[in-house]
């Protein structure tokens, strides 16, 4: 993927420009490979929380050198007869899976992926009617560990669980959460098979290069070594390309951000048949 973006901005191409311009003079790359917290505010309170969302910097990196972990983990499942992974997610815990589910199909002898992230009683009836529980790992997926809807979710699951597997239901469970959440703690009270920590440094919305996106995709067979890799690539083409107007991400979010003070603030993206679920 080349690092430069082109856009047809028309009228507002010389704001885009402008903006383009102050990028290149204030090392805008440079500091944000730096995880330089300042970029978004000089307010103390602002910087505090902007430097505790900067994770996903690392991101791929971090899950490449974990890579023998994951698939160790979904080899084992599979061993094990589970062919369904059914997660209980909101938001960013949720999204990711369901698009790498879509993009990228489920892999000869892996388990199929489905998301239960709507809480209307039809809907969650229908997801656990879908499945068979001892056939099925159930992912509770939460970054605070506290989300309402999950912690519902993951209730009418264990309970649907021990119907089935009584006191080995735990064995059937997997948390992925930040270090530290009552969601953790209820993992080990159950006896969850496996808890995945999150680096907490990663917000919900940044979080598909992360536990959150790669364990599901582990179960599905994705190649995360190929896949981690070619983030990493473009993130070392985006931290060391100092033109702003020629770095991709910053070329991005520079046209982004320059058409929502106008009042353009709805994206639709137009993707290549390679995106294509269908």
């Amino acid at each position: 993927m080349s690092a430069a973006l082109r856009t047809a901005l028309g009228v507002h191409q010389h704001a885009v420009s402008a903006r383009l311009v102050r990028f290149t003079a204030e090392d805008l790359a440079g500091r944000l490979a730096g995880r330089d917290a300042t970029i978004w505010s000089t307010e103390p309170a602002h910087i505090a929380v902007a430097r505790n969302r900067l994770g996903w910097i690392e991101s791929p990196g971090s899950m490449r050198a974990r890579v023998s972990e994951f698939e160790a983990f979904a080899n084992a499942v599979a061993s094990e007869g589970f062919t369904h992974a059914l997660l209980l997610g909101m938001g960013g815990s949720s999204l990711a899976p369901e698009v790498l589910r879509q993009v990228f199909g489920v892999a000869a002898g892996r388990l199929e992926v489905a998301v239960l992230d709507n809480t209307s009683p039809t809907a969650v009836a229908a997801a656990f009617a879908a499945h068979d529980p001892r056939r099925t790992l159930v992912l509770v997926a939460s970054k605070s560990g506290g989300t309402l809807e999950v912690a519902s979710f993951e209730k009418r699951a264990f309970e649907w669980m021990q119907a089935a597997r009584g006191d080995q239901a735990g064995r059937a469970f997997v948390a992925i959460t930040d270090p530290g959440t009552s969601l953790g703690q209820l993992a080990a009270t159950r006896g969850y098979r496996h808890t995945f920590e999150n680096p907490a440094d990663i917000g919900g919305r940044y979080s598909a290069l992360s536990c959150f996106g790669i364990v599901p995709a582990a179960l599905l067979g994705v190649p995360l070594a190929a896949l981690l890799d070619s983030a990493i690539a473009e993130l070392d083409v985006a931290k060391l390309e100092r033109d702003a107007a020629r770095n991709a991400p910053l070329a991005l979010g520079a046209a982004l951000g320059e058409l929502a003070l106008v009042g353009r603030d709805k994206v639709t993206l137009v993707l290549g048949g390679g995106f294509d679920p269908h």
